[in-house]
């Protein structure tokens, strides 16, 4: 608690009316002879329950200390991966993060590349159907196909004359 100027002017105009101006400055030595013996020993108390009580409190803690420093190193190791982890969720969930530019070109192209299967009809995108697996129709199968069925047809024949 500080004492203002105003509060140590009131002070002094009451013990002027209380004790009187002749044994004012008496009573002031005195008063300042108990602040002092005071003082003094509230520092020797400071003094004493700092060597005798907490000097020995931290003495003692110091090797507790040093056993708990390698679980605290763990435990923020453990708070920073989660902290990453929600992080990552974050980001993955966010539709701000989450969603990819769609160019007039890649709709395009993705129109280009989709095909209906001639088994089940459904649409697909890729090499095979998605309902019933058969493979996409290309122009090199179609080629190949031909070739095929061209030389069974001519060994059919052949065959059939020899015979």
């Amino acid at each position: 608690m500080k004492v203002g100027t105003l509060e140590i002017v009131v002070i002094v105009i009451v013990a002027l009316f209380v004790i009187g101006p002749d044994n004012l400055p008496s009573y002031a030595k005195k008063f300042g002879e108990v602040l002092k013996s005071l003082r003094a020993a509230t520092a020797d108390l400071s003094k004493d329950v700092q060597e005798n009580i907490v000097e020995p409190l931290n003495e003692a803690q110091k090797p507790l200390r040093e056993a708990l420093q390698p679980l605290q190193e763990t435990v923020d190791d453990v708070h920073n991966n989660i902290a990453a982890a929600k992080e990552s969720v974050a980001s993955a969930i966010s539709p701000r993060k989450r969603a990819t530019v769609v160019t007039k070109e890649t709709l395009e192209e993705r129109k280009a590349n989709e095909w209906i299967c001639p088994n089940c009809n459904s649409v697909n995108h890729g090499k095979f159907c998605s309902e019933c697996g058969t493979p996409k129709v290309t122009e090199e199968n179609k080629t190949e196909q031909v070739v095929q069925d061209s030389t069974e047809d001519k060994s059919e024949n052949k065959e059939g004359a020899t015979l």
